[in-house]
């Protein structure tokens, strides 16, 4: 990599506004230790569509970049990642929704949600979903709004781009720090207690002392931004965070740590382990 370079993680959501914003976290590569330097909600989807288009850098999204190829081929959607979500694009995320939800309808239980290869491999939820954890509406709102930006979508469409994205799971790094069921955000005001408050700091105390031994750089968090993720009750900068050290992870990896024979149209959830 460069002598210094910029490294962003992205948490998520298919609605943002003020109480529940995106989170955009910019880190500092150097030296072989990354850097935590600015923490910045977005409360509408203009300001991650500037970020898309500016500047140079790596960064790790929260969201399903593909849909399973069967849901593609039932409903008789473009098997290319460029011409599925230029299709869907042009429906209203109505209408996507209705869609998907009419192919699960029609199948038997069990069998109503499909997965790609990378949610088996990581314990993912179905790309499908739209209700509880709305991925499907997630990918709608994240996908197209990649497709119309030049960036170079790893591994659905490389571009010669400077700015480079993968597909983050903090989930699967929570879960190699603190195991299952830790416990550490909600966004029920309900759920928001002081044992929740000490996961996430034991969350950020193992980060920064695993992060060398397991993706091969260090962790700065200045003590600034301590307060600002420990006091996050929804984990969401948190979880930017984490998406920014498994971006910089899977950019330091040879085929960026994924199997060279995935299918671009699904896509593939980077997953140091």
């Amino acid at each position: 990599m460069e002598p210094q370079t910029l490294v962003y993680g992205l948490d998520f959501t298919s609605a943002p506004s003020r109480r529940k914003p995106l989170v955009l976290v910019q880190c500092r590569y150097h030296a072989a230790t990354l850097t935590l330097t600015e923490i910045t909600p977005l409360a509408t989807f203009s300001g991650l569509e500037a970020w898309l288009h500016a500047g140079e850098w790596v960064a790790g999204l929260d969201f399903p970049f593909g849909q399973p190829r069967a849901l593609a081929e039932a409903l008789q959607l473009p098997l290319d990642w460029t011409g599925f979500v230029s299709v869907i694009a042009q429906m209203s995320k109505p209408e996507w929704v209705a869609r998907v939800n009419r192919f699960a309808q029609a199948q038997p239980t069990g069998q109503k949600r499909l997965f790609r290869p990378t949610d088996r491999h990581t314990h993912a939820q179905s790309p499908m979903n739209m209700h509880y954890i709305p991925t499907g509406k997630m990918f709608y709102e994240g996908a197209t709004r990649l497709l119309h930006s030049p960036v170079s979508v790893i591994p659905n469409r490389p571009t010669p781009d400077p700015r480079i994205v993968f597909e983050a799971y903090p989930a699967l790094t929570v879960r190699q720090l603190l195991g299952r069921g830790a416990g550490y955000k909600s966004d029920n005001a309900q759920d928001q207690t002081e044992g929740a408050t000490a996961q996430r700091r034991r969350l950020l105390e193992r980060l920064a002392e695993q992060c060398q031994p397991r993706y091969g750089f260090a962790l700065d968090v200045p003590p600034i931004f301590v307060p600002l993720l420990l006091n996050d009750p929804t984990g969401d900068t948190l979880d930017a965070l984490i998406c920014a050290v498994q971006a910089l992870w899977a950019y330091n990896q040879e085929n960026y740590g994924i199997p060279k024979t995935i299918d671009p149209l699904e896509g593939w959830i980077i997953c140091p382990e």
